[in-house]
């Protein structure tokens, strides 16, 4: 019977090696980002919720980013690919201030939207079930988070340089860095 675990006998082969490198590379961003939140969590004080409240303004950020610079990211990489092979380095110079202009131009209402109006929509959404100095905890840990979505936009849209051009080991110092 054969289970799902890797074979040694195939890490011997370069092809084989080479790819779980990529995967292992390309993982690391997202693995980076976990670990920051459990850093991160680890230095919330022992305020009952504050742990549960710091995580929803996390995801919240997250998901900011989620409509902003990961698909934006995502979808332009072909394009990419196709005019790196045409103009090498420079390609990827023009790539981030021609993208990065898009993803800003998402994110930042985003981010204003919910440093101006987050707090009367937590309050709504969390009424029955947090307590107000755990909305409160959310909003402020939002807001202050909410200013580093702009080196994190970067950073993903580096991450996609990276990707375009074949350079997947570039992830693991990216991810070093976001630690």
């Amino acid at each position: 019977r054969r289970g799902a675990r890797p074979q040694r006998a195939r890490l011997r082969d370069r092809r084989q090696r080479e790819l779980a490198i990529v995967l292992v590379s390309a993982a690391s961003l997202a693995v980076a980002l976990q670990l920051d939140l459990a850093i991160a969590l680890a230095s919330v004080s022992n305020d009952p919720g504050a742990i549960t409240a710091y995580s929803y303004a996390y995801f919240l950020v997250g998901l900011a980013l989620a409509i902003s610079s990961f698909p934006l990211g995502l979808v332009t990489i072909p394009e990419l690919v196709e005019d790196y092979a045409r103009r090498g380095r420079e390609a990827t110079r023009e790539y981030i201030t021609r993208i990065a202009p898009y993803a800003f131009a998402v994110l930042a209402p985003t981010i204003a939207a919910f440093a101006i109006c987050g707090k009367p929509v937590l309050e709504l959404v969390f009424e029955d079930s947090l307590s107000d100095h755990a909305i409160d905890v959310i909003y402020g840990a939002g807001v202050a988070l909410g200013v580093s979505t702009v080196p994190q936009t970067l950073l993903f849209l580096t991450a996609s340089v990276a990707l375009a051009i074949g350079r997947a080991r570039v992830f693991l110092v990216l991810s070093f860095v976001t630690l």
